[in-house]
């Protein structure tokens, strides 16, 4: 894996996020972009040479207060897709997380895509 550094002059924050620009021109999202305010770099690891872009994409739900304890932490894994709330707009704080759901952020977090063959048993 290789570290890159983009310089972006942004003025910072938590939702800057590393992209790469895939072979049919879309942006996907690097999960482990980091913005470090002292460098004005956005630092991610990739696997692979590519085309790759910075983003700022500031994510709130209707549900989740801007001064709640936990709501930079939600803006910050939204604005990565880690997780895509609940829907409607809504993330749904104080509802129940089940195994499956928190393996789906785990996995978006680290980049892993799931088995393409899923109807084999062995792979669980």
């Amino acid at each position: 894996m290789q570290g890159t550094h983009l310089l972006y002059s942004h003025g910072g924050g938590a939702c800057q996020s590393g992209k790469h620009i895939d072979g049919s021109g879309n942006a996907v999202c690097i999960p482990n972009g980091r913005y470090d305010p002292d460098t004005g770099t956005v630092t991610f690891t990739t696997t692979h040479f590519s085309c790759f872009a910075v983003s700022f994409r500031q994510v709130s739900f209707k549900d989740v207060a801007k001064d709640a304890w936990y709501a930079k932490a939600v803006s910050f894994i939204a604005a990565r897709e880690i997780t895509l709330g609940t829907g409607d707009g809504n993330f749904s704080p104080d509802a129940t997380m089940t195994r499956a759901q928190f393996l789906v952020m785990l996995m978006r977090a680290y980049g892993i895509a799931p088995a393409a063959n899923t109807e084999d048993s062995s792979l669980f």
